[in-house]
């Protein structure tokens, strides 16, 4: 168990070295690095019972797609205290369909499995989420067709989309994939980043 003393000192340095982008190989505490950029969100990271890691993604992200791979290999080594919640943004370039369908979808199956099923779309069926067609197809696929044609929930999807988004830009989330730990730091997605987090987190 780390000494009020020791959880200060950490939150100093961390204060100090995430005001911007910060360089490969960042020191945290007692050695361990975290590798690539890292922001704090909140200053306090004792007293944590459970883990949430939060994850801002695109469908169309390759990155994105191996960085949730890797997350859910990380939730099978984990406890029951391990939870995963997800923001899909569309970049402005973009349509936004396949965020809208991800919402309708999420109300009805799995969260887990709608990923699944939309990366699955993407990267393997090789569908394209700016031609209406493959946006139908994944639709039918994820069985909310007719809420996405008929736009039936469009008021409050609406909603959701417009919080989710002003969030990923109130963290300055410009780029994808990000990994949030309980609300409290931003990191680059990886396995080894993660668990240097959690270590801190937890011990």
């Amino acid at each position: 168990m780390k000494s009020p003393c020791a959880i200060l000192s950490l939150l100093i340095i961390l204060s100090i070295t995430a005001c911007g982008n910060e360089k490969p190989g960042t020191t945290l505490i007692a050695g361990k690095v975290v590798d690539g950029e890292y922001r704090i969100l909140k200053e306090s990271f004792n007293k944590d019972k459970s883990i949430n890691v939060l994850q801002i993604i695109n469908f169309s992200c390759v990155h994105c797609y191996n960085a949730w791979q890797e997350l859910k290999e990380i939730n099978k080594t984990r406890t029951s205290k391990f939870s995963i919640e997800t923001i899909p943004i569309a970049f402005a370039k973009d349509r936004d369909d396949v965020v809208r369908i991800f919402y309708l979808a999420i109300a009805k199956n799995n969260e887990k499995l709608v990923i699944d099923e939309i990366f699955s779309a993407k990267f393997k069926e090789k569908l394209d989420f700016q031609k209406t067609n493959d946006l139908k197809i994944l639709a039918k696929k994820l069985g909310v067709l007719n809420e996405y044609i008929l736009e039936s929930s469009e008021h409050s999807v609406n909603l959701i989309m417009k919080r989710e988004k002003d969030f990923a830009h109130s963290i300055g989330a410009e780029s994808t994939p990000i990994w949030i730990v309980n609300q409290k730091i931003s990191i680059k997605p990886s396995k080894e980043n993660l668990n240097k987090i959690l270590a801190d987190i937890s011990s």
